[in-house]
């Protein structure tokens, strides 16, 4: 959940500018209501709306919404839900299915299972519930250290980013450093991971944004074209990295 927009040090005067930018450039099926909302309801509305775009919009929004949105600080991704409200954390959520390689194995202390607690958090519920019912079942596949209850990390197995290889992070860092255009990164995501090509594209983008401002990686992006020349994470063992795509070869169908 989003705090007040002064926590994150965003101006609501600039905020509206972007959303009446974002409303005046005619790719929005239904304007967003910018009176009577709370500003960080107006932020997590106009994220959405921004994140739902084909990338050929994306390249033609007005430069103040695209300024506005490229300075967005990371802990804003963070925070912000999906649309829909999530499942309560240990309740399973029927007919979630997920490709995750942990699915039933949740770290609370994995980076991985902190993105998809804020991007999917219904599928995040149902894999804490699987987690418990696991545990239970004594087929809890992750380990805590002595004493402290927090979770060990489940293998020393990394993408060549520093995350769970099989995961959309670990893939999308996969597909950064082989390069390639962002519709054919979207197909690949979206077939992989069983989700629509909006909600895939957005986490490219947020994804590839967090490897740029927390990882101080330099990624090529222009064009629709993305690309990270840098092999490996300083810091992650390149003899210890899974890599899981190893080219750029978009499935002929996928979720729209």
């Amino acid at each position: 959940m989003l705090k007040p927009l002064k926590d994150y040090g965003i101006n609501s005067k600039d905020l509206k500018t972007a959303v009446t930018g974002l409303n005046d450039s005619g790719f929005l099926s239904e304007k967003l209501k910018t009176v009577g909302i709370k500003g960080e309801d107006l932020l997590v509305a106009f994220m959405d709306a921004v994140d739902a775009l084909p990338d050929k919009e994306l390249k033609k929004l007005p430069k103040e919404v695209k300024k506005f949105y490229d300075e967005l600080p990371q802990t804003v991704f963070d925070d912000a839900p999906q649309k829909g409200a999530a499942e309560p954390a240990g309740e399973a959520t029927p007919g979630v299915e997920s490709k995750c390689p942990t699915f039933g194995d949740h770290n609370p202390a994995e980076e991985d299972c902190i993105a998809c607690a804020n991007d999917f958090p219904e599928e995040n519920a149902a894999c804490i519930a699987a987690t418990e019912q696991n545990k239970k079942a004594g087929k809890g596949k992750g380990k805590k250290s002595k004493g402290s209850g927090t979770s060990k990390p489940r293998t020393a197995k990394k993408s060549r980013y520093g995350h769970i290889p099989g995961t959309m992070a670990g893939d999308i860092d996969d597909l950064l450093y082989l390069g390639g255009n962002i519709e054919d990164f979207t197909k690949i995501i979206a077939s992989r991971h069983d989700r629509t090509e909006g909600k895939a594209r957005a986490k490219i983008r947020a994804h590839a944004g967090y490897l740029v401002k927390l990882r101080g990686l330099k990624i090529e992006d222009k064009e629709g074209y993305m690309k990270c020349d840098t092999e490996f994470l300083k810091g992650v063992n390149p003899e210890l990295v899974t890599v899981t795509l190893t080219e750029v070869a978009a499935p002929k169908k996928a979720k729209k």
